[in-house]
């Protein structure tokens, strides 16, 4: 059970730290005091979806904490939609949390009468019934695979021309790459080649030009400065600091000697290769192609070629899948249509089983001559592998079962189905009785109904009160009431006010004693107008004050 409640800036509460106890609590208070408030924290600090809306006014974040079973679990959910999650104050994942969270409680809200009245969710009901849960979910699991795998056959189906046709252009582009295979800075490099063999002619003629510059002709460099050192040295007898000076001449003379010898040695080298310079040119050729087609560089070039390799071998894996997917989805199927006959198998043992303890809750709810069933049929599917008396029928995630739910509500009316002539009235008995049959094979310590009276009254009221009282026996139910029938029935009775003071809003929560509980009840049965609650008198009285 859930011993305790606290919310932090929740909607209209600043906070608020609520013990919860055993049997039947009864919540009420007028229309907008903020009743449903506190389921809806609850709610949210067990698991269920929020919004940022939640987040009161002003504040960044709002805190709401469940301890159950002396077990705390926390959510910290933030203005902009994020959530964070604790179990005993350690961080744990969504989904986690909600895993441990699932079965702690068990909301009945508008929601699920909701629910009730889509015809697709009566099969849950009846497979909850069954205690199908893990089987059902391996059929959804099987039905998802094979629907899968159907979806991938016929996409190879569909595309095995285009798969051809691209197949056949990879190929082409892998060999055409791989043919040439170029290096890496390679093209540079064949260009710096490129241009010396184009040169050769060029560069032989330039050296022969200036080695005679240097050296080789009478007005070459060479002649000119060793006439000048010859002058320099007869003037050096004059002065003798003109030395260093013709030992630097003679060195630079020197190196003009040693230059024009390496030149020549150099020119002598180079040999025109015509058949070298075709093949550099072709070369060039053939790399600028590839990256004139395939990205303009190297690189780009080598990681196209890795791309479509891959790609291309995705294709051959793809291709060859599809022998493997015909096996594979025979076996799918197999499987599937055993899951389906024995789910179906168990609903049928257990559909008037279910109907029959329905009916009678639905009797104890005043509702004496109600006649409820479910059927199960099947759709007919011309296209599908799965027979039931000789018949092809329709399959879907959780089998081939069609389940709805009927009613006859008054004597003499043929059923019809639930979800054409069902009142709200109704709908909230029906769904009452559903949980209590559920009482005693659910997991769910738990119970929480928000507005299961809507359309009752008088001594329908009173039955449900009962059937209320009879599930708390062995489960914790929390309910939010506007009937003085359901309120005389609780062993707890909440009461929730809110008054306005000076611009500020209080929110008072309180467990109410004996007298002010019946001064509830006289207000909700009409015998009194007025409410006068002595709340500092009551058992345990929470005030939250709001800006």
């Amino acid at each position: 059970m859930i011993n305790r409640l606290y919310i932090r800036d929740f909607a209209i509460i600043n906070e608020l730290n609520l013990e919860l106890k055993p049997g039947l609590t009864v919540i009420t208070g007028e229309t907008g005091s903020g009743k449903t408030i506190l389921l809806q924290a609850l709610s949210l600090a067990l698991g269920s979806k929020g919004n940022k809306n939640l987040v009161k006014s002003g504040k960044k974040k709002t805190i709401v904490e469940a301890e159950v079973q002396g077990k705390n679990y926390r959510r910290i959910f933030s203005e902009k939609g994020r959530s964070r999650y604790y179990i005993e104050h350690e961080p744990v994942k969504d989904i986690d949390f909600r895993t441990q969270t699932k079965y702690l409680a068990d909301f009945h809200d508008q929601h699920e009468q909701q629910l009730i009245m889509g015809r697709e969710n009566h099969i849950d009901y009846l497979d909850r019934f069954c205690r199908l849960e893990k089987k059902v979910q391996k059929c959804i699991e099987l039905y998802q695979t094979l629907q899968s795998s159907k979806t991938r056959l016929k996409q190879i189906l569909e595309n095995k021309s285009v798969i051809g046709d691209r197949r056949e252009l990879l190929e082409f582009q892998i060999n055409e790459i791989e043919q040439v295979s170029p290096c890496e800075n390679e093209d540079n490099e064949l260009m710096r080649d490129f241009r010396f063999y184009k040169h050769i002619d060029e560069m032989v003629e330039s050296i022969s030009n200036i080695t005679g510059d240097f050296t080789e002709s009478d007005h070459s460099i060479q002649h000119r400065i060793s006439t000048d050192l010859i002058e320099l040295e007869k003037l050096s007898s004059y002065d003798e600091k003109l030395n260093q000076h013709i030992d630097e001449i003679k060195s630079v003379l020197f190196t003009i000697q040693e230059t024009s010898v390496s030149l020549t040695e150099y020119s002598d080298g180079l040999n025109p290769d015509t058949e070298k310079l075709n093949t550099i040119e072709l070369r060039i050729k053939e790399i600028e192609n590839l990256k004139r087609k395939y990205g303009g560089s190297i690189e780009s070039v080598k990681n196209y070629h890795e791309e479509i390799r891959c790609e291309l071998e995705e294709i051959s894996q793809f291709s060859s899948d599809a022998d493997e997917l015909y096996n594979q989805i025979e076996q799918l199927e197999d499987h599937f249509k055993s899951s389906a006959q024995q789910l179906h198998k168990i609903r049928v043992s257990k559909v008037e089983i279910l109907s029959k303890k329905v009916q009678r809750e639905m009797e104890r709810l005043n509702m004496p001559s109600a006649i409820f069933e479910i059927k199960i049929t099947q759709l007919s599917g011309n296209d599908s592998f799965v027979h039931l008396d000789e018949q092809q029928v329709k399959i879907h995630s959780k089998g081939f079962d069609q389940v709805e739910f009927f009613l006859s509500a008054n004597p003499g009316e043929e059923v019809k189905p639930l979800t054409e002539i069902a009142s709200g009235g109704e709908i909230s008995r029906i769904m009452l009785a559903i949980k209590s049959v559920f009482n005693k094979i659910d997991p769910v310590d738990t119970l929480i109904f928000d507005e299961i009276d809507t359309g009752i009254s008088g001594v329908t009221a009173e039955k449900v009160s009962e059937s209320l009282k009879n599930i708390s026996t062995n489960k914790q139910v929390m309910c939010i009431s506007h009937l003085p029938q359901i309120a005389r029935a609780a062993d707890n009775h909440l009461h929730v006010s809110k008054t306005i003071v000076d611009d500020t809003t209080i929110i008072s929560v309180n467990y109410l004693n004996k007298k002010d509980q019946n001064s509830v009840i006289d207000y909700l049965a009409g015998t009194c107008k007025y409410l006068d609650l002595n709340f500092q008198k009551s058992k345990s009285a929470f005030s939250v004050l709001n800006g």
